[in-house]
């Protein structure tokens, strides 16, 4: 779809006072290609303008003056009334958190919904309405146009940018080099404009609201350019980045596109036509729900890891030191003793933790030529009697090249410190309620263990020390693929990634990044089987079986009911194409991730010895000396794939606690004789953590902050901005579930079996511990 019928829009909310829904009060709204136009006009009159620098004030106002505004409770309307006037029947609306947000607004203030919205974890990804305001002239017009079906009326769909970049709208025009003064306005805080004083107040709110919706239109004209020019989508083709990124490597891989003319409405036009190439290997999906069902379980994601406490440099007296001499002076005395601490704090040489980060994990695992991927068409079902033979091939590390999914009983030994997949047991706990609650939790332990995994995982298993007891039962393919196929794609987007680079083009550069990291998620996303209607109460009364499963009230008239559908194999004679995606292919993706991280693990011995302070899907926090051994072995480089890098540059760790997955704080020393504070603590918010709290949990005792509460989400009610507070607590006995408490020396060991634990039924979790939420592997596949 091209640019005139994509528009970028924002809705200002205010908070009802007994309700607390979030009421509309403003729109803005600004046509993609009409900004183009005068951004591409902007650029012809001052060629010499760096990308940062403010647009000239004169052409500023004109950009301010091309963002529409709809100001009133009813301008919701108000904005379709506009639209209704113009000549296109399909309409593309994208704000940056419509998921979330916007398109919930949407919804709740539509008179009468036509069409479904597609609601997933994520939110309401996309929201198509028939426009009542469409004008009776264009209606007529429309009419005449044989390709034109259904109703007359103009299709708007409202989708979300922030599915491609998850980053704030504010970061998101940062890192596109966008004009000084055409970047989201800071600083504004949009709580204050209530339902009593926004009025009297939009001399203010209106110029932060045009400028919002200026910033997210010129991010995404520079998003769509790019990815249009490489893989022939862009966000008026999808809903999230993986669907762009998996439907373009399709394309691409399947056919050869060229634009040829058509005869359309009295007039003519340019269409792709796609031919099938030929001498490729075709990539298929299985379609059966049960096998599909089957490989979804041996999807796992990356390993997430606190294996030691705590580090310290050997010379942090000799910083603190510096540090105190440099803090106790004045602001005067400071300015002029900085580059004389700086200096100081360089010659320091000291140990340090290496960040150690592979480049670029999930496109070196689909490019590496080390890999094997097989075709779905090729699979049968695991033998009885192949079972021995299987056995011993595995445990002989002889398997490969073959490739398989197995459900296999696996024994690590009581040595190992760092298991290459962690075990999956079953925990009585007790929940928020007080009540005992039994569910699965991810531990590395050793032992006896249990699990649906690829004959890649399998094989890593044996090759770390462990040994192969039972195969019951699986898949094995027949056939692989020649090359991995995804390889030539994302080598081409690895070549474009580094032309932007040396070009400067941020931008394209984070778009081929992205692309290339997402290419994967879409394959293992979960299949669906649900389905929505828009029932009025007499449908769903007559419909109302087992087969509903929920059921929400829109408006006077209307219910969103979700059913369940029959799961059921996609045949030849039903359709020659599925949505269903090649999951097999993405589990063996994972599976070849995590063992390039092994390769790694591997040289320093941390599978035995606790090198490894903490590990993140594709990183590992070692010791200068180990990181020494990498380098050695020729496994650091700055941009190869299958390799890593430090995170830190030249820098390193000079102090860091590691308490839990994704719980962690370091100060890094960098290279310029720089001290910065990195903190991760998933589930507390960034500006209320403090070093404070690490500690605390570092010395045995919970951390407990007050917080807003989410908000609250409905079909029924819209979005609701709760006013008070909640206390989260964090536990200080985050970690033993997954590993022992740390010994003396901070050191965290593994469990020797499943019945082993450092807690009873008491042991409490609630709803922000980050152990409830679901585990590591099943954030991007929802």
């Amino acid at each position: 779809m091209s640019d005139d019928a994509l528009f970028a829009w924002d809705c200002e909310t205010y908070s009802e006072k007994n309700s607390r829904r979030a009421i509309p009060y403003a729109c803005t709204l600004i046509n993609l290609e009409k900004l183009r136009k005068k951004l591409e006009t902007i650029k012809n009159i001052f060629p010499n303008i760096n990308p940062t620098d403010n647009v000239p004030e004169e052409f500023y106002d004109k950009l301010m003056n091309v963002v529409e505004l709809f100001v009133g409770t009813d301008c919701i309307d108000q904005m379709l009334k506009y639209l209704g006037q113009f000549d296109r029947k399909r309409l593309i609306l994208i704000s940056h958190n419509g998921s979330g947000f916007d398109n919930w607004i949407v919804l709740k203030n539509a008179k009468k919904l036509t069409h479904c919205p597609l609601k997933t974890p994520r939110g309401i990804l996309s929201f198509p309405l028939s426009n009542p305001y469409t004008d009776e002239d264009l209606q007529k017009k429309w009419k005449r146009q044989k390709e034109i079906k259904g109703n007359y009326l103009q299709h708007i769909n409202f989708t979300c940018s922030y599915q491609y970049e998850s980053s704030s709208l504010a970061a998101w025009g940062n890192s596109s080099n966008l004009p000084t003064n055409l970047r989201k306005i800071a600083d504004v805080d949009i709580a204050k404009y209530t339902q009593d004083n926004w009025e009297e107040l939009r001399h203010e709110w209106e110029p932060y609201a045009k400028r919002d919706t200026l910033c997210l239109g010129a991010c995404l004209i520079k998003y769509n350019q790019v990815t249009k020019e490489v893989v022939n989508q862009n966000m008026s083709n999808n809903l999230t980045a993986p669907s762009l990124s998996l439907k373009g490597w399709y394309y691409l891989y399947h056919y050869d596109k060229e634009m040829v003319e058509e005869e359309w409405y009295e007039t003519t036009r340019m269409v792709a036509k796609h031919t099938e190439k030929e001498n490729i290997e075709k990539v298929y999906s299985h379609t059966n729900p049960f096998i599909r069902n089957f490989i979804r379980r041996s999807i796992k994601g990356g390993r997430v890891s606190a294996n030691r406490k705590s580090f310290e440099t050997n010379k942090m007296d000799e910083i603190c030191n510096v540090s105190k001499e440099y803090i106790s002076q004045t602001e005067m005395q400071a300015q002029k003793t900085k580059r004389r601490f700086i200096r100081d704090l360089k010659k320091i040489e000291c140990t340090k933790l290496m960040a150690f980060d592979s480049n670029s994990l999930y496109a070196s695992a689909m490019s590496d030529l080390d890999s094997e991927y097989p075709r779905a068409e090729s699979g049968r079902p695991f033998l009885p009697e192949e079972e021995k033979e299987f056995v011993k091939l595995f445990n002989k590390q002889k398997f490969r090249p073959r490739t398989a999914i197995l459900t296999v009983w696996f024994d690590y030994p009581k040595t190992m410190f760092f298991q290459p997949i962690p075990a999956k047991d079953k925990i009585t706990f007790t929940n928020k309620e007080g009540k005992k609650e039994t569910g699965n939790k991810i531990r590395f332990r050793n032992g006896f263990c249990h699990d649906v995994l690829t004959s890649v995982d399998i094989q890593e298993i044996v090759k770390a020390g462990g040994r192969i007891i039972r195969i019951l039962d699986g898949i094995v393919y027949e056939e692989n693929f020649e090359t991995p196929p995804y390889r030539d794609h994302i080598l081409i987007l690895r070549d474009l990634r580094n032309k932007y680079k040396r070009e400067g083009n941020i931008v394209g550069s984070n778009c081929m990044k992205l692309l290339g990291n997402s290419l994967y998620g879409k394959s293992i996303q979960k299949d669906i089987f649900t389905t929505r209607h828009l029932w009025n109460e007499a449908t769903l009364q007559a419909n109302f079986d087992s087969r509903v499963k929920t059921y929400e009230k829109i408006n006077d008239t209307q219910y969103i009911v979700e059913t369940r559908i029959e799961e059921k194999e996609i045949t030849t004679e039903d359709s020659k194409s599925t949505r269903l995606t090649p999951s097999h292919l993405g589990s063996f993706v994972l599976s070849h991730s995590k063992k390039i991280m092994n390769n790694f693990i591997h040289v320093i011995n941390g599978f035995y010895k606790p090198e490894i302070y903490y590990t993140d899907t594709d990183s590992l926090y070692i010791s200068s000396k180990n990181w020494k051994k990498l380098n050695r072995t020729g496994l650091v480089s700055e941009k190869d794939y299958c390799k890593g890098k430090n995170d830190y540059g030249d820098g390193g760790i000079i102090f860091g606690l590691y308490l839990a997955p994704k719980v962690k704080y370091n100060i890094v020393l960098t290279s310029d004789g720089v001290l910065k504070e990195k903190k991760t603590f998933k589930g507390y918010s960034n500006d209320k953590i403090s070093v404070e709290d690490y500690v605390h949990l570092a010395s045995g005792h919970d951390v407990s902050n007050e917080f807003n509460k989410p908000w609250e989400k409905s079909f029924t009610n819209g979005v609701v901005i709760p006013n008070d507070k909640q206390t989260k607590v964090f536990r200080s006995y985050l970690n033993n579930v997954k590993r022992k408490p740390p010994n003396s020396e901070g050191i965290m060991y593994p469990y020797n079996d499943k019945d082993e634990y450092s807690f009873d039924e008491n042991y409490e979790f609630d709803d922000f511990d980050y152990l409830t939420i679901q585990e590591e592997n099943e954030d991007c596949f929802k």
